[in-house]
């Protein structure tokens, strides 16, 4: 059996990432065409979340290095950037991989896309509590229907 360059298996990794982001999040992602070649940063964009992504699958984590690369990936801090690598312990794709962002992008993913905000008038927790079990039950539906 041959042995996957190192190019091949990043390829690999990050055919496996667009596909759960495409899956799940974002129809439209896409890998960016020759991303290491400095004409567009971050190896996967996903234009509905306005988020540049950087796929690591290598043997020694270094976090430090991946993170320096995500923030002059986006000098300009119009896009969020999100790093998403493989557990260094798994032989092959880990089915699960790990991904980590700045807090403020975090907020910002979440903030954007949870607009719709309902809070009763009034001090009522039992009626707060309605209100947000009736739109984890709808936030559950949409996901459902989306598979």
């Amino acid at each position: 059996m041959k042995n996957k360059t190192t190019k091949e298996k990043g390829d690999q990794f990050e055919e496996f990432v667009l596909g759960i982001i495409q899956e799940t999040v974002d129809t439209n992602a896409y890998i960016t065409p020759r991303s290491g070649a400095g004409l567009e940063k971050g190896d996967l964009y996903s234009p509905g979340l306005n988020i540049k992504i950087e796929c690591k699958d290598q043997k020694q984590l270094s976090m430090t290095q991946w993170i320096d690369q995500l923030k002059s990936e986006n000098a300009g801090g119009h896009n969020i950037g999100m790093l998403v690598f493989n557990d260094p312990k798994a032989p092959e794709i880990s089915p699960d991989p790990y991904c980590v962002l700045s807090l403020s992008d975090l907020t910002r993913i979440i903030l954007d896309n949870n607009k719709v905000s309902v809070a009763p008038k009034e001090d009522n927790r039992q009626l707060t509590w309605k209100i947000n079990s009736l739109v984890s039950a709808a936030k559950a539906l949409i996901k459902e229907l989306n598979k």
